[in-house]
């Protein structure tokens, strides 16, 4: 399976450790991961990007989206932009999300989300493989499928 990755780059001193873990979790149970823009980010760099560099990565990130399985996001870092916004575009295009947050910091925003594509589930670093198989397995059954002839 095809999986988006996103969380806080802002956050990558707090929560750098579990963004790596669930990236290597994930890859180690045999999904393809798009995430070296979070893990790889260096947010000094990001903020001095030009603005032709700003729309050429939005432009990657939609199509990174679109052409992903599903989206999982790691949310435990209270309200950014960007990871707020891409969990809105992918549940735009249909697309199943997964936010992760370590127990104690749900984000309050997801309390009344109903859609059923999106799953929210709490984890810490010692249960995260099994949180993962049986969410991407019920992720999974949310996936459009369609048929080309």
């Amino acid at each position: 399976m095809r999986i988006y990755f996103t969380a806080a780059i802002t956050a990558i001193d707090q929560f750098g450790k579990n963004y790596k873990a669930i990236v290597e979790t994930l890859e180690g149970i045999g999904h393809k991961v798009i995430a070296d823009h979070i893990l790889k980010a260096d947010l000094n760099s990001i903020t001095k990007e030009t603005q032709k560099e700003q729309e050429e990565y939005y432009r990657w990130m939609l199509k990174q989206i679109s052409s992903a399985d599903i989206l999982i996001a790691e949310v435990s870092f209270p309200s950014t932009v960007h990871v707020g916004h891409e969990l809105t575009l992918a549940l735009d295009k249909e697309k199943p999300v997964l936010a992760l947050y370590v127990k104690g910091r749900k984000p309050v925003l997801f309390w009344g989300a109903t859609s059923d594509k999106f799953y929210v589930a709490e984890y810490n670093l010692d249960d995260l493989k099994d949180i993962l198989k049986d969410s991407i397995e019920d992720l999974a059954n949310q996936m459009d499928v369609r048929f080309n002839f």
